[in-house]
């Protein structure tokens, strides 16, 4: 009974020994936000008797990715435009994509999705020629607009500037025409579509 008590308490002790030794060399662990961190934050180290104490430091190498922490791009949650009773527009001439992130932000497509009731006509004209009041002839940047997807727009906003702590805006200028109005729906709104964009930081 007593030699497995001893070999019990050996066991323990070498157990023991065992964590005290890995505690020395702590794992480590990346987060979604490619920050990296101890699994505990208690690793110090005694100043040794000539007074002298290190640290080591580790790079966990995430080039192959980029944090998605880095991005951060804003575009105006709404937008309102008016339209005359014969069709003409005004439309905002400030709506922009804004780059706070430290690389350029491409935006490389589109995706638009009416109303019920709405529809997208091919020319200005075609909208100016129409009785119908939920026609749209509608631009973003020059790019006509249509329901569905829209590829390869080639879009960028340029890298925010930490020197001049400038923020990397891309101008997308409005155009829009749309069909003849009936006078007695004058000042009511609502929405007509709704534009997602698809971006992502350039290499």
């Amino acid at each position: 009974m007593k030699k497995v008590l001893a070999t019990i308490l050996a066991m323990a002790m070498i157990l023991s020994l065992g964590v005290i030794s890995f505690a020395a060399e702590p794992q480590w662990t990346g987060d979604t936000d490619g920050t990296v961190t101890p699994d505990d934050g208690t690793n110090a180290k005694s100043i040794q008797e000539n007074g002298s104490a290190s640290t080591w430091f580790k790079v966990l190498d995430k080039s192959d990715t980029i944090p998605t922490y880095w991005m951060s791009v804003s575009v105006p949650l709404g937008v309102t435009f008016c339209i005359s009773a014969d069709g003409t527009t005004s439309v905002p001439t400030t709506y922009k994509v804004e780059n706070y992130s430290p690389k350029a932000a491409n935006v490389s497509k589109m995706n638009v999705v009416l109303e019920e009731g709405w529809s997208f006509v091919e020319s200005a004209a075609a909208a100016a020629s129409t009785e119908d009041p939920k026609a749209l002839y509608f631009t973003i940047k020059e790019q006509a607009l249509r329901a569905g997807t829209i590829d390869s727009l080639g879009w960028s906003a340029p890298a925010f500037n930490v020197a001049s702590q400038g923020v990397g805006t891309l101008d997308l200028p409005l155009t829009a025409r749309a069909g003849k109005r009936d006078t007695a729906i004058a000042q009511t709104a609502e929405k007509a579509f709704t534009v997602t964009y698809t971006v992502a930081l350039a290499e």
